[in-house]
């Protein structure tokens, strides 16, 4: 890794625990170099603004994420669809509180660009599980006219039941939001599931 590389992410490093611990509009460029024991000066050879380093961190976020909701392929198809969407839910779910203030904040100053990420990121998502409709439907497991579109609209189902800007409900745990979760992938698989060829038709 060379010398720039470094430089950068020992600064997003700096920058997304400042942004956790005094959130996004009480952290200074200021703050940032101090903290990462570079030169303010280096730091806009790097970033030219703080917006634009936490638009970098939030895009880390976005990559944890998809490392963590990688489902391993040597399950069938509908495992894997009800696993990657409970996954999806229960990592954004578990870092809310922790990146509340942060994100609430950002999305204030930064909503445009954040959106803009979340729409990167959910088509990513989306594209994934095209894949793995695809593969039921050559298991003979799933049925579709259109796995994109029917993946997309599982992202949309999913994002009802993961918390943005407001306060959780006592109610929703992380064990209620699991279950929860779970039942919802399970709903959205049958959907898809091919109905046997001596079903009753109404």
């Amino acid at each position: 890794m060379d010398v720039l590389t470094t430089e950068r992410e020992k600064l997003l490093a700096s920058a997304a625990s400042l942004f956790e611990r005094y959130g996004y509009k009480k952290t200074t460029i200021e703050d940032i170099a101090r903290d990462s024991g570079i030169g303010k000066g280096s730091v806009y050879l790097r970033f030219s603004s703080k917006a634009e380093i936490a638009i970098a961190c939030i895009r880390q976020v976005g990559d944890r994420w998809w490392a963590e909701i990688s489902v391993p392929e040597k399950q069938g198809p509908s495992d894997q669809v009800v696993e990657f969407l409970t996954r999806r839910i229960l990592v954004r779910f578990n870092d809310f509180d922790r990146y509340r203030q942060t994100w609430e904040e950002c999305y204030d100053a930064l909503s445009a660009d954040i959106r803009e990420i979340a729409v990167e990121i959910q088509e990513r998502e989306a594209r994934h599980l095209k894949s793995i409709i695809r593969t039921g439907i050559e298991a003979g497991e799933f049925t579709s006219i259109d796995p994109l579109g029917d993946a997309r609209i599982m992202i949309l189902a999913s994002n009802s039941l993961i918390p943005y800007r407001r306060k959780v409900d006592d109610n929703y745990d992380r064990r209620t939001i699991e279950e929860h979760a779970t039942a919802l992938a399970n709903l959205l698989v049958r959907a898809l599931r091919r109905a046997p060829a001596d079903a009753t038709r109404n």
